[in-house]
């Protein structure tokens, strides 16, 4: 090859020739050749990168044929039209930083056989997601004509229409009764319109030829421009009856499925599969599918799949605006399905007390423990106003922070004498190679004698408790060892997200693909989707260290507005001072009497 290379570029080639090489048992001599194949380094799936990410950046090209990305790995390849338009591209784009992706990329030309083993890979793993449905699924095509459809796309006005809700990444009208998200469920709603008669007619249709069972009653349309799309959830089971109808208008698109739990019977079943819905057909969800199993439409522009008619070929196709109307029949009884692991109705959504202990075991001290160092490396910066908390303080006061985390308020102030407890062993030896004076402890059983300290602050600690009684009681152990005369701060993440308009910045900040995407079930509680409004108090919350596949759960309850102040008001002998909302917190400061 001719192209200049610096050295830098050239040591990140080698590297990456040395990885096919690897990845394909292959002679890594025999790789680089004039071809129509572009190998394209640090640009993948395990990047974080898309197929319309690569589309994006090689748009000018024209000439761009296909594009092909391989599970955990940070390269991809592409196809153009003949060794020559390859060449310039790689001339062109290698070891440049590629702004419309924020990174540095690598190109080389690679021959046909290597091309075709790279793509054998790729084919087959697709072709292992499309190889099975869930059971109790079944896609009708062709089940409406093309003058119905185009009837039904106009059916709903989505600039003009008051009562089409925009939410993240698509607009959604309801109809009948409303189906709320934030709870996969339905609830009457008496500014909801009735239900069209062309959907009834359509509806009465289906069931008089048997297509479906129910009547529907709650019908929801979700329209979904290029790239939209809806995170993997599964509606409530006690919501609406054994069967979820949904008519795809507009444009085809491929949706995934996730098997919930344990679900999986046989050891060769795959716990995710991919169905390619088409315009105009019938997606019917029965019994598993309807029940086991999650299903969502990632974010991205472009779907790959191989032809119905031929699985040995494989096309990528770019999405368009697709409009969804999924037909629900209420349920006004207790579910009584087979599989009460996953069902509302038949397991105890509540966290008692006699469980809070466990609960906070394994989804807050062992998950702190596991992030301990990527949280350290994104909390390091302190909160202004319990910063100016701390400089209030008087010259030598005995500081107590409880629930100290990495310790980033232990320093903040060389005027006072700072110790720190937490439960997190990890977390407490970041602590100690920062030279801080630190010790392992409960907060419901913090080791210091009475009146023992002058001031203290518990931040974002007591949402992890999962009882009103352990809150309670840590807020009692907290004013036990403070003076009479001290003071103590106190903060917990807030319900309202928003407040007076402005929204806090826990909402401002950018999400990421890692966290952005889960909208699921837990043991006994739902996960919240971050950077989102809360929509119940008693949650999981996502954590994702960088450069990790695995995810972590955190037990949370978000407070109410005014809530702390009423657990304030089980503690005897402290006043409240202040209480303020700050960036997404309740906060109090109280006064031992």
């Amino acid at each position: 090859m001719a192209t200049f290379r610096s050295n830098k570029v050239n040591k990140r080639q080698t590297k990456y020739l040395k990885s096919l090489a690897n990845d394909l048992n292959i002679d890594v001599n025999v790789i680089e050749t004039l071809s129509p194949y572009v190998f394209l380094g640090n640009v993948g799936l395990l990047t974080g990168n898309s197929y319309e990410d690569i589309f994006d950046l090689f748009y000018p090209c024209k000439s761009i044929q296909n594009v092909f990305l391989f599970n955990n790995r940070r390269y991809s390849l592409l196809k153009f039209a003949d060794s020559d338009f390859a060449y310039d591209v790689v001339n062109k784009f290698n070891g440049i930083f590629a702004s419309k992706i924020n990174k540095v990329i690598y190109l080389f030309q690679i021959a046909d056989h290597v091309a075709q083993k790279l793509v054998d890979t790729c084919q087959e793993n697709i072709k292992k997601l499309f190889s099975q449905q869930p059971e109790g699924m079944k896609v009708l095509n062709e089940i409406i004509n093309e003058e119905d459809e185009a009837m039904l796309l106009k059916l709903i006005d989505w600039n003009s229409d008051s009562k089409v809700e925009h939410l993240k990444n698509r607009k959604v009208k309801h109809f009948g009764r409303r189906f709320d998200y934030s709870i996969n469920g339905i609830i009457d709603d008496s500014m909801i319109d009735p239900i069209p008669d062309s959907l009834i007619k359509l509806a009465t249709e289906w069931k008089e030829a048997q297509l479906i069972s129910y009547m529907p009653d709650q019908i929801t349309v979700n329209m979904y421009e290029k790239g939209q799309g809806i995170p993997m959830h599964i509606d409530t089971h006690s919501c609406c009856e054994d069967e979820i109808v949904s008519l795809s208008l507009g444009s085809d698109i491929v949706m995934d499925f996730e098997r919930l739990g344990n679900s999986c019977k046989k050891h060769e079943d795959r716990n995710n599969c991919c169905v390619l819905l088409k315009r105009r057909s019938l997606l019917i969800l029965k019994d598993k599918a309807r029940y086991c199993w999650k299903h969502g439409i990632a974010c991205r522009k472009y779907d790959a799949f191989h032809r119905p008619e031929d699985l040995d070929q494989f096309i990528i196709k770019e999405r368009s605006t697709r409009v969804s109307f999924t037909f629900r029949k209420f349920r006004d009884t207790k579910c009584s399905c087979d599989y009460p692991e996953f069902c509302d109705s038949q397991k105890d959504k509540a966290v008692d007390i006699a469980d809070s202990a466990q609960m906070e075991d394994e989804f807050v001290y062992k998950v702190y423990d596991k992030i301990a160092g990527d949280f350290d490396r994104t909390r390091y910066k302190p909160w202004p106003r319990v910063k100016q908390f701390l400089d209030s303080l008087p010259l030598g006061s005995i500081l107590c922070d409880v629930g100290c985390g990495n310790g980033k308020y232990l320093n903040i102030s060389k005027n006072l004498i700072s110790i720190g407890c937490d439960t997190s062993l990890q977390l407490l030896e970041i602590c100690r190679q920062k030279q801080m004076e630190v010790l392992g402890c409960n907060i419901l059983n913090l080791p210091f004698r009475d009146s023992s300290v002058d001031h203290l602050i518990c931040i974002a600690v007591i949402h992890h408790l999962a009882s009103k009684e352990r809150r309670v009681a840590s807020l009692i152990e907290m004013s036990r060892i403070l003076v009479t005369g001290g003071t103590g701060l106190v903060y917990v993440w807030a319900l309202e997200q928003v407040k007076d308009g402005n929204k806090s910045v826990y909402i401002k900040a950018k999400g990421n693909a890692e966290t952005d995407k889960i909208i699921e079930s837990a043991p006994n509680l739902p996960v919240h989707c971050n950077r989102t409004e809360f929509k119940q108090q008693d949650l999981f919350v996502p954590w994702k260290n960088k450069n990790q596949d695995k995810e972590f759960l955190r037990y949370y309850h978000v407070f109410r507005e005014h809530e702390l102040e009423l657990l304030f008001s089980d503690v005897h002998g402290v006043e409240i001072i202040e209480s303020y909302y700050d960036q997404g917190n309740w906060c109090v400061i109280f006064q031992k009497k």
